[in-house]
Order: structure tokens, then sequence, then C-alpha cells
């Protein structure tokens, strides 16, 4: 359970990081960049992150909790570093709603992840024909 536990972090993590390294991109060539806008892209970062995580873990390994936990932990990381940061500059009801979409985004997914695919095994995929 443990290893299976650091793959889905690490894989999310990385996830995390490629996916927001893209939309950094994005952001940094738009002249305008909108409040709602940003919410709605943070709230399809939380959900990609934790479809990924999910994805690379045993379907049968999946419980409930099991998927909350690995599925959500990224994002919930994210959505609390964002209710400090934007709470001690703005106030806590802004780092409230700024951390909202973190943990929305990544509910429905984790709530669904009983019912996702997983990636075959590596081991499977490369296994040595014998003939």
């Amino acid at each position: 359970m443990r290893s299976v536990s650091l793959r889905a972090w690490a894989v999310s993590a990385v996830a995390l990081a490629l996916a927001g390294a893209g939309v950094t991109s994005l952001a940094a060539g738009s002249a305008v960049t909108s409040l709602p806008r940003m919410a709605v892209a943070a709230g399809i970062l939380a959900a990609y992150t934790a479809l990924v995580a999910l994805v690379v873990t045993p379907r049968a390994e999946r419980t409930w909790a099991r998927c909350l936990l690995w599925g959500g932990l990224v994002p919930a990381l994210v959505a609390t570093v964002t209710l400090l940061l934007v709470s001690a500059e703005s106030g806590l009801s802004a780092g409230l709603l700024c951390s909202l979409p973190w943990l929305l985004g990544a509910l429905p997914v984790c709530l669904g992840g009983r019912w996702l695919p997983a990636l075959p095994s590596l081991s499977k995929l490369w296994r040595p024909s014998r003939s």
C-alpha cells in the first residue's frame, strides 16, 4: 500500500508541475488574465492531477478512502498552500475562495475513482516473449 501511495503522489505531483508550467506559459502570453479563468484552470488542474494519480494505481486496491487519499492529497496540499498565501495578503475569506477550486476540482474524480480504468503494469508490458 505504501509504494502505491508514493507512486500515486509522485506521479500526480509531476503531472501538476508539467500542466502548471503549461498554464503559466499560456497566462504569461495573455494580455488579460481574469479571476474566473484562473479558477477554472485551477479546477481543471486539480481534476487532472487526481485523475493521473488514480489511473496509475491498481483498480482492485481502490476504495473510497484510498481514492480520496491517493487522488486528493496533492490538490489538497495546493489548496492549503493557496489558502495560507492568499490569506496572508488578502484575508481569510479571499483565501478560502481561492483554495476552493482546488478542492472542488478533485472531488468528483476522487469520488468516481473506483470506476476509472487502470494503466497496465509495466512488468506485464515488458516481459520478454518466449518464442
